[in-house]
């Protein structure tokens, strides 16, 4: 019967199949990218850290941290150690005409620095501290354009003038997340203390980064956390800044899969107008199949396989358009890119598990969104192949309807919460889809109510469009709920 039916009413339900695969295309491209993205970064954790482990202080080193520090690291048969000091300050320079000055992010840094990752400086220039020498700096290439000077020429900070030896396209060791002030500037750490801006008062962030045997660095971030707990300083490993770009790019990923779940609750919508409709063309055959002994339960239960097999190939569909999607991808735009962040390659392949909520969201999203209209099914008595209009509710049944849609609420919002991987943000996102909704049906029916005297006018044009907006059974209300919610989602 299922494919007997697909195979006669396809042209009415190819918007079926459109709507589901276009939301599951959404969800399972946006949640493979952040999960590729991901792995890319995560795999590159050391190198975001500069170090295997880290010690992170608001205030200078004091002898009792750093006693603490060595009597630990004494017991290590391998470690190395460098320090590096952030702080945000002013540069200035002089032109021919005035004298300016630039909020910058200033970092001293140390021989040793930095223990994973390579400094890439422009023109193909290597990396190395000799650099620094003499008072030298690595600046940012914005500084230089944002301030109109070349490398070679000096800029001051503090009191001492620096030249700049050279530009930073990619640095090891950069805060990830954190909020950037100004163009990045490199210098010497001694050349730092010379400049007096690490005074009393001064804001700085001071670090001191360990590398050591990966046995021994759970050991030592445990002890030295023990230690230092009354320091206010933070103790973390690689590992933390690995565990922190898991959060935050978790964080993307639930919030673009809510993007994708949002295209799928408005292909919902077009899901239940055309099974509305669907059900309305198909009442004459329901009816013969009820003469001809099907039970309601019987006659169900074949339209809803027919929605589950539109819903599982529309996913299909879906997952092909969302790989297609990611194949179109320039590999020239994902090298600028890794490269620009100092990743490997970052792959555009699909990954399984985003395919797999793909394809279970667009089923039960087809299933809720055509179970309401499909209800009808109930209502269809033999009758109405003699004499029309035998389709009355019971009250018995206005109480089944409202139970269903309850239902239906209720697994989305279980479904949105799954996305977002928080019921609070899933009651957010369901509870304002519901209230607009409302709005915009009673947008409708005073729409519908307002334009009712233009059915007299005499104008051949809008009397017309008016009775066709107020012809029982036409999708005016359903138009304007899909276009609403599209403007509200958007």
């Amino acid at each position: 019967m299922v494919l007997r039916e697909l195979r006669s009413s396809w042209r009415r339900l190819v918007l079926f199949f459109i709507c589901v695969s276009i939301g599951v295309g959404a969800i399972v491209s946006l949640r493979s990218l952040i999960q590729n993205i991901e792995s890319a970064l995560t795999a590159e954790s050391r190198t975001l850290a500069a170090g295997d482990v880290s010690l992170q202080s608001d205030k200078p080193w004091t002898n009792e941290v750093r006693q603490v520090l060595e009597g630990r690291l004494s017991r290590l048969l391998f470690f190395q150690q460098t320090e590096i000091v952030d702080t945000t300050t002013m540069v200035r320079w002089v032109d021919d005409n005035s004298t300016g000055a630039k909020v910058v992010e200033l970092r001293g840094v140390e021989a040793g620095f930095p223990f994973y990752g390579e400094f890439k400086l422009g023109n193909g220039q290597r990396y190395s501290f000799g650099l620094f020498k003499d008072y030298g700096a690595l600046v940012g290439p914005e500084l230089l354009n944002q301030i109109g000077i070349e490398v070679g020429e000096k800029i001051t900070i503090g009191e001492i003038d620096f030249t700049i030896r050279g530009t930073i396209l990619q640095e090891p060791g950069g805060q990830l997340g954190a909020f950037s002030f100004g163009p990045r500037v490199l210098v010497d750490r001694k050349a730092l203390d010379d400049t007096e801006l690490l005074s009393f008062g001064s804001r700085a962030n001071y670090r001191i980064l360990l590398k050591l045997d990966e046995a021994e660095i759970d050991t030592l971030v445990e002890h030295l956390s023990e230690d230092l707990d009354s320091e206010l300083i933070r103790v973390a490993s690689y590992r933390s800044t690995e565990n922190r770009i898991e959060r935050y790019l978790a964080r993307t990923e639930n919030y673009l899969s809510l993007v994708g779940f949002v295209i799928v609750i408005l292909g919902g919508i077009g899901v239940w107008s055309v099974m509305r409709v669907f059900v309305q063309q198909r009442l004459h055959s329901i009816a013969v199949l009820k003469c001809l002994g099907a039970t309601t339960g019987k006659v169900l239960s074949v339209y809803i396989a027919q929605v589950a097999l539109l819903g599982l190939f529309g996913s299909l569909l879906g997952v092909f358009l969302a790989s297609m999607a990611m194949a179109s991808v320039p590999g020239s735009l994902t090298e600028q890119a890794a490269e620009v962040a100092g990743l490997s390659i970052v792959s555009t392949t699909l990954t399984s598990s985003a395919i797999l909520q793909g394809i279970i969201v667009g089923l039960f999203a087809s299933l809720l969104f055509a179970l309401i209209p499909l209800l009808e099914i109930q209502n269809v008595k033999p009758l109405i192949l003699l004499q029309r209009n035998q389709t009355k509710s019971s009250t018995a049944f206005y109480w089944l309807r409202m139970t269903v849609i309850c239902l239906v609420g209720l697994l989305l919002l279980l479904i949105a919460s799954w996305q977002a991987n928080s019921m609070e943000v899933g009651i957010y996102v369901v509870g304002g889809f519901v209230c607009v909704s409302l709005v915009l049906y009673l947008l409708g029916v005073g729409l519908v109510t307002l334009i009712a005297p233009f059915e007299a006018t005499r104008w051949f044009s809008l009397r017309h469009a008016v009775l066709n907006l107020r012809r029982p059974g036409n999708q005016t209300r359903v138009i304007l709920l899909s276009v609403g919610l599209g403007s509200f989602f958007i």
